[in-house]
């Protein structure tokens, strides 16, 4: 799948914070896929020092649709608990310097209605 197609993929399925099982268990795999060292669940997040962690009840809903979407259960079972923070390394054949990339997977279920440019004019004016 090219990476167009993927980011659109990964788009309509908004998962909110700790508990978006479906695309971390995409993630993994493409990266995975790509070669990467993949670490994730208690791996990869110290969830003792998580603020708004959902509860059980709500990660476990989350689970039950990435695997209807068609996650591994075998891995959105190793993510759980809110542990779906991913990290993965790419080793060199050399030792030197290292960069780290920071991503955000969490997103809000809403629509987007509101970032679309206004064209009608009659709209466009300032109304005292």
């Amino acid at each position: 799948m090219d990476v167009v197609t993927r980011r659109r993929q990964l788009h309509r399925w908004p998962e909110p914070g700790f508990a978006e099982f479906w695309t971390a268990a995409t993630v993994i795999g493409e990266l995975q896929a790509l070669g990467y060292q993949v670490r994730w669940g208690v791996d990869a997040s110290n969830l003792d020092e998580v603020l708004g962690l959902p509860g059980p009840d709500e990660l476990a809903d989350a689970a039950r649709r990435a695997v209807g979407r068609g996650a591994d259960p075998r891995l959105v079972a190793s993510l759980g608990g809110g542990g779906t923070g991913v990290v993965a390394d790419l080793r060199g054949r050399e030792v030197g310097p290292m960069t780290a990339l920071r991503f955000d997977m969490d997103a809000l279920p809403i629509g987007v209605h509101g970032h679309r440019p206004q064209t009608d004019p009659r709209r466009l004016q300032v109304r005292a």
